[in-house]
């Protein structure tokens, strides 16, 4: 088993936890979580209706995702950030969230989960920790210049998720 894996299997049930108790909260809902195939994430449901979560990250860079994991992760080597000159920053995250949004929203294995369930919501975890108006700025810009035409519109709804005074904070987007 890789040794990651329980760790980003906490790591994605923290994110829906919360998510649901916001989405719960703000839509009178009393969604929780009963399955967990992976894919998807996990299967919801409340009294009336059921629907599925997916938990995507997205990192500045495939580097600072080894530094943020390696520490994590016992038995593996930490790997240190090591800085250097970084320029254009957001607009490179905004190009790192376009690409990973554009791979879950051709992904093919959710297919049997739109069919049973309908469109599920997908739930994009922002690993950057200079997170400013002009990253979303960025991110909305980076978004309106892609062509979506492949889509296979097995997300009725996108957040993004990122960190907001000692919680995380929740977006819905709009990507077209």
């Amino acid at each position: 088993m890789n040794k990651r894996a329980p760790i980003q299997k906490q790591h994605e049930r923290s994110v829906m936890l919360d998510f649901l108790e916001w989405y719960n909260s703000k839509n009178n809902t009393a969604f929780e979580i009963y399955d967990e195939p992976d894919p998807p994430d996990a299967l919801i449901k409340d009294k009336k209706s059921k629907s599925w979560l997916e938990v995507t990250d997205t990192f500045y860079t495939a580097k600072w995702a080894k530094t943020k994991l390696s520490y994590v992760t016992p038995g593996e080597e930490n790997s240190p950030w090591e800085g250097g000159l970084q320029m254009n920053m957001d607009k490179h995250f905004a190009n790192q969230f376009v690409k990973n949004l554009h791979k879950k929203l051709i992904k093919k294995s959710y297919s049997p989960f739109k069919n049973k369930y309908g469109a599920g919501i997908l739930l994009i975890n922002l690993e950057y920790p200079w997170l400013t108006q002009e990253t979303f700025d960025d991110i909305i810009k980076c978004c309106e210049n892609t062509d979506w035409s492949d889509d296979l519109s097995n997300f009725h709804e996108i957040y993004i998720v990122y960190p907001s005074i000692n919680k995380k904070a929740f977006t819905r987007i709009k990507y077209v």
